[in-house]
Parts: structure tokens; sequence; C-alpha cells
């Protein structure tokens, strides 16, 4: 990643690389790659769930509860971020074609008025973010790059180089950060590792750059027979009450997620309120 601006911002020091890579990376903790009934089958329409703890003293931060309905040759979906008490504090839609890398997605937390995400408007796409009520909407027009990654597209990168990752090859991939509106080069460090009793593919991804020492540790876990994400660990997208990142561990149990997720029940899931604070 030669772009000059990264050594501008460089100059920010450690701080500024550990919340940069929390953006670039913190996503794909919300993308488990659930969507395939069979392992290298095609996706299907599921509901499942995630435990996000806090990765010091295990306390329950979140829930993120998801919803994929496939339909058409295109997959929708919706991902609610929940207080522990269940209620609802943030938004996701991600859309596109079935195995889309580059997708479509808004994400809202009403917690601070945080937005975010990529639209497509006829021949053109562009991104967008406003860190909070106070600030303003930033947009940028988003220009198309080999091995682009965006939100979501995650899932569908992993089904398709299934066969490259199972196989120890380190690829390098553009994933969009739209709070900076650009992307940054990730390497994908490939290799296995024994999970509550079972083998799993472990992905670990690292700014592809000189300083990418310096950016914390992101970790993924897939089971190699289902082909789903299983652990999480790293800095999550999401900020607690005080404006902090958190570092957390989240876990998707096999026993969380079932077949057959319809659009009624998205629609249901959706007309569900946000809260603007987590009590308790």
């Amino acid at each position: 990643m030669s772009d000059p601006r990264s050594c501008t911002a460089l100059r920010n020091g450690p701080r500024w690389l550990a919340s940069l890579f929390a953006l670039a990376c913190a996503a794909l903790a919300t993308q488990p790659s659930h969507a395939t009934r069979a392992p290298g089958g095609p996706p299907v329409s599921e509901h499942f769930v995630g435990a996000a703890y806090d990765q010091e003293d295990g306390r329950l931060l979140y829930r993120e509860e998801h919803w994929v309905v496939v339909e058409a040759a295109r997959m929708t979906r919706l991902v609610l971020y929940q207080c522990p008490n269940g209620a609802p504090f943030a938004r996701k839609w991600v859309r596109g074609a079935i195995d889309d890398p580059a997708p479509d997605f808004e994400l809202e937390d009403r917690r601070n008025g945080m937005r975010q995400g990529v639209r497509t408007q006829g021949a053109t796409r562009e991104m967008y973010s406003q860190r909070n009520t106070a600030e303003p909407l930033r947009t940028a027009a988003l220009s198309p790059r080999p091995n682009q990654i965006i939100d979501a597209g995650f899932d569908a990168y992993v089904r398709e180089h299934w066969s490259q990752l199972t196989a120890s090859e380190d690829p390098v991939i553009a994933f969009l950060v739209p709070s900076r509106l650009r992307d940054y080069e990730l390497e994908v460090d490939t290799g296995q590792r024994q999970y509550e009793g079972s083998r799993m593919l472990r992905l670990r991804l690292k700014l592809d750059a000189w300083y990418g020492f310096a950016a914390p540790s992101i970790q993924l876990l897939y089971d190699l027979e289902q082909r789903r994400l299983r652990l999480y660990e790293g800095l999550s997208d999401l900020r607690d009450a005080s404006g902090r990142s958190m570092r957390v561990r989240i876990e998707f149990a096999a026993h969380d997620h079932k077949d057959g997720a319809t659009a009624a029940d998205q629609s249901r899931a959706a007309a569900q309120p946000l809260v603007s604070r987590c009590d308790g």
C-alpha cells in the first residue's frame, strides 16, 4: 500500500493504526460464512446469532442477529445489533447478487447517530459516512479494483477462494473503509487450529504495509467441515458508551443457526425500533 496518505496518517501513531484496523477488519465479524447448506454448495436463506464478549473480563457486550434471505439470484442480509437486554440499537442492511464480494450496505447506530455505507445510483456507486449527528455526511465516488471487498462480501470471498485459503495461500484483499472514504490492502495469513474439538481454518488479517506490525491482530476461525465462521477475535467496529474501541470475542454457536429465514421474517425484525442507549 503505497498511497502517500497512508504515510501521512502514520504520523498520528499506533492509536490511529488501531482505529483504522478496527474499521477495516471488525466488519468481518458481522458476516460469518454460514450461508452454505452443504460444504461448497450455494448460499441459502438462514437465521443465526453471534454473541460479543469483552476480551478482558468476559462480559457480554452485545449480540448480533442475522437474517439472510436468498431470492431470485439476490441476497439480502439484515443484522440487528442488540444490547445485553435484547433491545436493538443498530441496524445494517446488505444487498447484492449472490456471492457478490462488493455489495451495497447501510449501517446505522442510533446511540450516536453514526451512518455509513455504499449505495448504487444508476451506473455509479458512492460511499458515505457520518460519524455522529453533529457532523456532516461525507461522500465520495467508489471505483472498482481487483480483490475489492465490501462488508459482508468477505463471506462470498471466502466461499469462492476456499480451496486457496485451505491450501495456505496468503492473498491480499482491498477492504473498503467507508469512514475513510477509501479502501486499504490487507494481507490474509492462513493456517489451521484446533477449537472446541474440531479443526478450524484460521485467518489472520493485517495491514499490507511496512508499518503493519503496529496494528492489532484480527483472527477468524472457520469450521473446516461446515465452512462456517465460529469465532472472531479483535477490535469491534462498534464503540462503547464512552466512544472507545472495544476488543471483542464473538462466538457463533452451531445451535444458534437455523436455515429457512424469509423476507417476512426480515421485515418483522426490521420493524423493531432502535434504542438510543443500552440500559443496565
